[in-house]
């Protein structure tokens, strides 16, 4: 069952997103007055919210937590599927970024790269050496919000991985997040 407070916040987001201009605070749900936009689902796993527009579904903003940890995932060369949830088919990413906090280390010349599956390991960040991704500290993947000609769009259901080539790694633990949201054609009439 839904908390009715957080689903009065989402009701605002919605109600914001449509223009109508609603105080911060409020509790006022998509009327006849604001109706270009309806809720239609109310996501309690990933608390999101799909609006109905006009022949259009959009899910409002989600963010999605991945982690890899080389103490349980390893550091094979090869695809290291990222704990986390499945992203949704036809989720549009906005952003990537991700965040080591321990520095991904190698005793080779190992690249990492970060992708939306096994067969699209370098759409969220390009293969690189360990000097550019593995360094602690915050680091910005591909897209970035900012430039929206770069936003990802998947086409199937996916778990995001973490590609290690050239050699193996060592030591390493990082959290990435993927930020967007879902569109798809709305079918009701």
């Amino acid at each position: 069952m839904p908390n009715i407070n957080k689903l009065k916040q989402y009701e605002f987001i919605a109600t914001g997103a449509t223009g109508v201009g609603a105080t911060s605070g409020s509790t006022d749900s998509l009327s006849a007055a604001n109706s270009d936009a309806l809720i239609t689902t109310f996501d309690t796993v990933n608390k999101t919210v799909s609006v109905a527009y006009s022949g259009t579904t959009v899910t409002l903003a989600t963010k999605y937590l991945y982690t890899y940890d080389f103490a349980t995932d390893g550091g094979a060369v090869g695809n290291i599927t990222l704990k986390g949830p499945a992203l949704p088919a036809n989720f549009v990413i906005t952003n990537a970024v991700f965040y080591v906090g321990t520095a991904i280390t190698s005793a080779g010349s190992a690249q990492i790269s970060w992708g939306t599956s096994s067969s699209a390991t370098t759409n969220l960040l390009g293969a690189a050496v360990l000097g550019t991704n593995g360094t602690a500290g915050g680091h910005q993947g591909v897209p970035d919000a900012a430039t929206v000609a770069d936003w990802v769009k998947t086409t199937a259901e996916s778990a995001p991985v973490m590609a290690i080539t050239v050699a193996a790694l060592t030591a390493g633990r990082a959290t990435f997040v993927i930020e967007g949201f879902v569109q798809t054609t709305d079918t009701s009439s």
